[in-house]
């Protein structure tokens, strides 16, 4: 397992990808402007430090929080690890194709807080998960899911 350091703290790898960037040439003259140079993508997940205060349970390769399971935990890529940044999601089988509609950002604090943004004025902490659950019962969203987030790309 690779890491590296983020504004956030300690981060997994999950991928790498590397490409070409072509050269550049003077729209003008025809001179070469810049040359082909090498990229390289890193793609990685915050995680939670070791001694974080969330109440979390890794049941074989799944993980929870509270009695909901994280979608797309995937136990080979966080080997146990928790991840910090997470989705709340809907599921939205109103169309000809359900799908899982974005709700809410949901984020896990060392310290045991959660934190919940709907909109972008309407953003929370709360101290434990039933508070977060409670909430989002309130607002319509029984039913919902916990996902997690796309890779961040360095």
């Amino acid at each position: 397992m690779e890491y590296i350091k983020t504004n956030k703290g300690t981060a997994i790898v999950t991928d790498r990808n590397k490409y070409m960037e072509q050269e550049e040439f003077c729209g003008c003259c025809g001179n070469q402007t810049s040359p082909a140079t090498e990229v390289e993508e890193v793609y990685y997940q915050d995680i939670l430090s070791e001694d974080h205060k969330i109440d979390t349970t890794v049941k074989g390769n799944k993980l929870f929080i509270g009695d909901k399971e994280v979608i797309g935990y995937d136990h080979k890529i966080f080997g146990g690890h928790v991840p910090r940044h997470l989705t709340i999601r809907k599921l939205d089988d109103s169309g000809s194709r359900p799908w899982a509609r974005f709700v809410s950002g949901f984020d896990l604090l060392d310290d045991g807080r959660y934190w919940l943004a709907i909109g972008d004025e309407n953003y929370k902490y709360y101290d434990t998960f039933k508070e977060v659950n409670d909430f989002l019962i309130s607002q319509g969203h029984e039913g919902y899911g916990i996902y997690t987030e796309e890779d961040f790309i360095v």
